[in-house]
Order: C-alpha cells, then sequence, then structure tokens
C-alpha cells in the first residue's frame, strides 16, 4: 500500500526533514508488509509450479499415448480397406 505525499504534483517547496523521515518509514513499513506477503506466499506457489509441472508431464504422457492409438488405428484401419478391397 503506497501512502500518499503530502506534497502537491508540481510543488517544488521542500519538506521539513522530519517530515520527509515519516514518510520514509511509512514507507518502508508499507514496503516490508508486502515483501512479508510475498515471502508467505512462496510455499504456495512452489506446490503450484509443482503441480503444474506434474500436469503438463501427464498431458505430455496422454498425448504421446494418443498418437500411438491413432497410429495404429490408422494401420489396422488401412489393412482392413485392402482385405475388403480384395473380396469385392
Amino acid at each position: 500500500m503506497l501512502t500518499s505525499c503530502s506534497h502537491a504534483p508540481g510543488d517544488l517547496t521542500p519538506l521539513p526533514l522530519q517530515q520527509l523521515q515519516v514518510e520514509r518509514e511509512a514507507l518502508q513499513a508499507s514496503n516490508r508488509r508486502l515483501a512479508e506477503h510475498g515471502l508467505a506466499r512462496r510455499p504456495r506457489l512452489h506446490s503450484g509450479k509443482l503441480q503444474l509441472a506434474g500436469k503438463y508431464l501427464e498431458l505430455s504422457n496422454l498425448a504421446t499415448s494418443c498418437w500411438e492409438k491413432q497410429s495404429q488405428l490408422g494401420e489396422s484401419d488401412w489393412g482392413v480397406r485392402v482385405e475388403t478391397s480384395g473380396l469385392e
């Protein structure tokens, strides 16, 4: 969460040092919270990546199996056509 600066856009007057320090600390606290939130999500992200990799492997295996079966069907289909055409 960003905190808004008390300066109006385009206002070039310097802020007092104490006010700058307070804003800096607020931004650091916000940054720390965001970093902690991100770090807390890392295990879930890692787990999700592993699951996704597993699903891609499963998909690859299924696609290979499908292509092999389709190829076998095509070969047997051709064999049936040859046999049938000889009977006519």
